[in-house]
């Protein structure tokens, strides 16, 4: 069973840890790479998930954190390249039957990449391989399951409720100029972490698929 308000009451269990992944999310263009660092914690926190182990990981081994977070945002984005290109297509034909058709059909298979690819990072970081996370026949095997669809809308529905939150606690103090900036550090890593730790758990019950053979 998905624990999920033990993935919500995570990043909460330890204020220091998750101050420093809020910090990492806070600074403007710098946070596109200290973003790196804080995804692969929050990767290492989602392992950690798998085995029922809710506790806030250590911070330490900066540079695999980078790798694997770097990793992450590799796959993520090769993921979503089929509908970058159909959007951009659209965006930039000049026929004006075909733009809308083409655009729709872009956020269409974007919220469908959406929907799949937590999956595949799911399978990268449970083998530590980065062709594990492209075994697309498991990836859509598993997301066609009861457990991961519900798994998944909770978890989006909880971001989404946490981001609206935090917008409306942002605007209010948006006088001060500087709490807006921490405000949405906390909520990008309070939500990215409670996000993956729920899809992390139900990847795990559907059942770990089978060892990747080695290529000799």
């Amino acid at each position: 069973m998905v624990e999920y308000f033990k993935s919500i009451k995570l990043p909460f269990s330890d204020f220091n840890k998750l101050a420093i992944g809020a910090v990492l999310y806070i600074i403007p263009v710098v946070n596109l790479i200290t973003g790196i660092f804080a995804t692969g914690y929050i990767l290492e926190a989602a392992k950690n998930a798998m085995n029922k182990k809710f506790t806030m990981p250590k911070w330490k081994g900066w540079g695999k954190l980078f790798v694997k977070g770097l990793l992450a945002v590799i796959i993520t984005l090769i993921y979503f390249i089929p509908a970058m290109i159909l959007l951009f297509i659209g965006l930039g034909s000049r026929i004006t039957i075909f733009m809308p058709v083409m655009i729709v059909i872009g956020a269409i298979v974007g919220i469908v990449t959406f929907y799949f690819s937590p999956n595949a990072i799911m399978q990268f970081i449970h083998y530590n391989r980065f062709s594990a996370a492209f075994r697309f026949k498991d990836v859509i095997k598993r997301g066609l399951t009861g457990r991961y669809l519900i798994a998944w809308i909770i978890a989006v529905i909880y971001t989404v409720l946490i981001i609206l939150i935090g917008s409306g606690i942002s605007s209010l103090l948006s006088f001060t100029i500087i709490l807006p900036f921490i405000i949405t550090g906390f909520i990008q890593f309070i939500a990215s972490i409670t996000m993956l730790t729920i899809i992390a758990q139900a990847y795990a019950e559907i059942g770990i698929p089978k060892k990747i053979k080695k290529k000799r």
